[in-house]
């Protein structure tokens, strides 16, 4: 008899930073991250996923929130960023920002700069975003339903994800829509063995909505 390990389910995380997330809902928000990725794991375990990983960029805010809940549940921990490690920490202002950054990224199972980006913030952020979206089976995304100011903001990765053919847990910041499952155009080609019973199992849990028109990109 032939053992094989059990696949490892790769899931993206993207969202707002500090500055569009409001203070009073940042524990609330925490929370929440932590229970989808509890969902998740339940649904990649029945799925046939054995080991999970979290692709986060490490930004403050929504990517650290999902790394943190990540690394509580014992998965992997991966994190492209869109910038030499110099130049990106110059994105976080405060000094315990930055050391929480280095502490993240000393958790990580593996870290990937881009120094080649340094002095061009739209290729950095749009190929961390790419990079992400092209190498998650699913999205977690907390997102405000603004429309995309630019490459690698959150509504830009969530399109680029569904364009990718991966589905998109969507955690709404309006308290108008609840979390949603947001799938791919049918087009769209699967990209692992798991996709399929991982759709059925996630669209068993969560309310399916369709992509809004502020989900545009070009892919």
């Amino acid at each position: 008899m032939h053992l094989f390990a059990r696949p490892e389910l790769r899931v993206g995380a993207v969202g707002h930073r500090f500055n569009q997330l409001p203070e009073a809902i940042r524990p609330s928000l925490q929370d929440t991250i932590g229970r989808l990725l509890g969902v998740i794991e339940l649904v990649g375990e029945d799925s046939g996923a054995g080991r999970f990983a979290l692709l986060s960029a490490l930004a403050e805010g929504t990517d650290r929130y999902a790394a943190q809940a990540a690394l509580a549940r014992g998965w992997a921990l991966e994190a492209p960023l869109p910038f030499s490690v110099k130049r990106y920490e110059k994105d976080f202002g405060e000094r315990a920002s930055k050391s929480e950054f280095r502490a993240l990224m000393k958790k990580a199972r593996k870290v990937s700069s881009h120094p080649e980006n340094d002095g061009d913030d739209d290729a950095g952020y749009g190929g961390v975003g790419r990079l992400i979206a092209s190498q998650c089976h699913v999205m977690l995304a907390v997102w405000n339903g603004a429309a995309a100011k630019g490459p690698g903001g959150t509504a830009h990765v969530m399109s680029l994800t569904l364009a990718a053919g991966a589905p998109v847990v969507w955690v709404s910041l309006t308290g108008r829509t609840p979390t949603n499952l947001l799938l791919p155009a049918k087009k769209a080609a699967r990209r692992h063995d798991l996709d399929k019973a991982l759709r059925r199992g996630l669209q068993e849990r969560f309310a399916v909505a369709g992509a809004p028109a502020e989900l545009t990109v070009d892919v």
